[in-house]
């Protein structure tokens, strides 16, 4: 599903516990996460694959550590992590781009590399705020098809 809302960045921060409705609550897999404490907030962003607006890599890293990087927080085994990065960045077209720096990358290349990141630990909720802003048009519908 995809779907599309005004103050869907202010929306994203709410479900990632990063700011808190001022009235109403946030249910998320039939959970209410409205006062969730501070200690379990890790645990429930470790269900969630997010792509930010601003991609958030990290510049001193390579694409293939930044998607690394992901699973290294959840404590995955190196094995797994030499196994899955690849396959995930296969996915999302930079197999041949590991090696790069975000800097060395075009706009589109960088949110595939936030998508990649965000889909290695197989989360079962994948969140994109502004998913399509740095393709082009022309990638874009495609783009949508991997959300489905």
């Amino acid at each position: 599903m995809v779907l599309q809302v005004h103050g869907k960045s202010t929306l994203i921060k709410m479900i990632l516990k990063e700011e808190n409705p001022t009235s109403g609550n946030i249910i998320i897999n039939g959970k209410d996460t409205t006062y969730l404490k501070a200690k379990r907030v890790p645990y429930l962003r470790r269900s969630m694959g997010v792509v930010f607006q601003d991609f958030r890599l990290l510049p001193d890293k390579t694409v293939y550590e930044n998607v690394a990087f992901a699973m290294y927080i959840v404590k995955a085994t190196p094995r797994h992590i030499r196994r899955q990065v690849p396959m995930v960045l296969a996915l999302v077209g930079l197999s041949g781009k590991a090696k790069m720096y975000p800097n060395e990358l075009s706009g589109g290349e960088q949110q595939r590399v936030a998508l990649a990141r965000a889909l290695v630990n197989n989360p079962s909720m994948l969140i994109a705020d502004e998913p399509t802003r740095k393709l082009r048009p022309r990638h874009s519908m495609g783009y949508y098809d991997s959300f489905k």
